[in-house]
């Protein structure tokens, strides 16, 4: 009786078996085959909890299902997902920076270039000092660079010009100290400038200077006879008496003589009246 009103209490349940019973592929009659060999539901239930957790995300199965083949090819490249797995941290800091490495594949075609001359690069480098230098007098209001650059870009360059003579731009480097000297008397080199023609014509009597040079001291005793320093004028007074000098001049023993008594000579000039007298008598 207990059973007979189990199932008349059941009899919703027992109608849907016998429907099912009676299909064509009955869903009751598979489950049954099931139970029986191996894979069977029996397997299924020892991993129950599996397929709960695998019904849980029911959602990311369907998700994966429609990728397949997107799935099939990264199986395919196990080995490097195995690998990027291992860096992880620092895929994680790549994506990070995501913009700056857009960025970067931007400039692939300038980097492509740099490391083509990679020697360059290196070389700028290791000049990197001078580098910074020559950038800082680009930035300078007057920068000495572009004043070379202009001037090598004229018709007559001034530094072409004095590459030209670079020869002798060096003989004035290795003389300097002249160049130095000879600026401090700019203003003696200007006024002797100007007396070039002079200069000339002391320079086609250069033989005679040479013969006058020892006589420097004559030659200042004359000018300070004729300049008021010993006396005024007296190179002028003997010039006048020209042709009595040679005559002096053959006599200059006595005249010697005579001047070794010139005080006996003023003396006696001074008494020329009173021997005028005794000549008389």
């Amino acid at each position: 009786m207990y059973r007979v009103e189990t199932v008349s209490t059941n009899i919703s349940d027992v109608t849907t078996v016998a429907s099912d019973l009676n299909e064509g592929v009955s869903e009751i009659n598979t489950v049954a085959f099931n139970l029986n060999g191996s894979n069977t539901i029996g397997t299924v239930a020892a991993s129950i909890s599996n397929v709960d957790t695998v019904a849980g995300i029911n959602a990311d199965v369907t998700t994966v299902a429609g990728i397949s083949a997107d799935t099939t090819t990264v199986s395919g490249i196990s080995a490097n997902v195995t690998t990027v797995a291992g860096i992880s941290a620092n895929v994680t800091t790549v994506a990070g920076i995501s913009s700056d490495v857009t960025a970067v594949a931007g400039d692939a075609t300038d980097i492509g270039t740099v490391s083509a001359n990679i020697s360059s690069v290196n070389t700028v480098a290791t000049n990197i000092a001078d580098v910074i230098t020559v950038a800082n007098d680009l930035n300078e209001a007057i920068s000495e660079i572009e004043t070379v650059a202009d001037d090598l870009n004229e018709a007559v360059s001034e530094i072409d010009t004095v590459a030209t003579s670079i020869s002798s731009v060096q003989t004035v480097g290795t003389n300097i100290s002249n160049v130095n000297t000879v600026a401090g008397i700019s203003s003696d080199v200007t006024t002797v400038a100007g007396l070039s023609a002079d200069v000339t014509a002391v320079n086609a009597g250069a033989a005679d200077v040479a013969t006058l040079s020892p006589l420097a001291s004559d030659i200042s005793t004359l000018a300070d006879l004729e300049d008021g320093t010993t006396g005024t004028g007296a190179i002028q007074a003997v010039a006048g008496v020209a042709s009595s000098v040679p005559t002096v001049a053959g006599i200059s023993a006595d005249v010697t003589t005579a001047a070794g008594i010139s005080g006996d000579i003023t003396a006696v000039a001074g008494d020329s009246a009173d021997i005028d007298t005794v000549v008389v008598i």
